[in-house]
């Protein structure tokens, strides 16, 4: 049990170890100190970056998101598959800007287009595009899913990056905000070319984009996801794979789970 308990805290120490100022940050995350927004500077090797979230104590909040991205490298996987020529991507489920800014550490990016409805992530996540050099990346506050339209997006309090269009059995601390919808394809007809890579963390909505904008991606060369239960679907998260080849991508990572990353590789454009 010592011995479990050691290991344990070994573990958590060495990802806080990434972290200035670890100790302080060990004592938002425990909520032993409350703030309503902290400036967390992350180093991955000699990459850094400075983002301001929210600590929320207990549950992990925006600092799950820090670990995943920048100290875990929960995408590390897709850039092997990346040229090296200056990427166009979009962003969608962009919280608080984690993935492009760890992404523009990484390669170079021409074109970014962000996508964040939850009106409290948004400005974070412009903030903190600026603060680590890509200002030129676009955000908009719209959602993206398979229709236009006016929705609700739960809000969770406590997990912001929970945020999602699809009301859960247990609401635990959501709330419900008015948002804009815009369809995927709507928006990609105002786009010319093709795309390097689209990044898609929605919280269910991909099963939208799955069945109603397949059009749109079939102009990504590369689409890496996080696939998410929703209470309306009864079939296996393995169809999300599965139709992804049916539209003519290469599946070349897949969790199979809850949560688990669907990374898919189009070896041809569009025509």
């Amino acid at each position: 049990m010592a011995s479990a308990l050691r290991a344990k805290l070994a573990e958590r120490w060495d990802f806080l170890s990434s972290f200035r100022s670890p100790l302080f940050v060990f004592l938002l995350r425990v909520g032993w100190v409350r703030l309503s927004y902290y400036e967390y500077r992350v180093q991955e090797g000699e990459r850094r970056y400075r983002v301001l979230a929210r600590p929320t104590a207990n549950s992990g909040g925006d600092l799950s998101i820090l670990r995943d991205i920048l100290v875990h490298r929960a995408y590390g996987d897709i850039l092997k598959h990346l040229p090296a020529s200056p990427l166009k991507v979009v962003d969608l489920g962009a919280n608080i800007g984690a993935f492009v800014i760890w992404l523009a550490k990484h390669c170079s990016i021409a074109e970014g287009f962000c996508f964040e409805p939850d009106p409290e992530s948004n400005p974070l996540c412009r903030f903190n595009l600026d603060r680590n050099g890509c200002s030129h990346v676009e955000l908009s506050r719209l959602a993206v899913g398979g229709t236009t339209r006016s929705t609700e997006i739960w809000v969770d309090l406590a997990r912001p990056a929970r945020s999602t269009l699809f009301p859960r059995r247990n609401q635990g601390d959501s709330v419900a905000t008015k948002i804009q919808v815009m369809s995927f394809d709507e928006w990609s007809v105002r786009m010319d070319g093709d795309f390097d890579l689209l990044k898609c963390d929605i919280e269910g909505a991909e099963w939208e984009l799955l069945e109603q904008a397949g059009r749109t991606l079939k102009r990504f060369r590369r689409i890496i996801a996080e696939i998410h239960r929703i209470p309306s679907r009864t079939d296996s998260l393995d169809a999300f794979p599965a139709r992804m080849e049916e539209m003519g991508f290469r599946t070349v990572r897949w969790d199979a789970c809850d949560n688990g990353i669907y990374i898919g590789i189009r070896d041809a454009p569009s025509a």
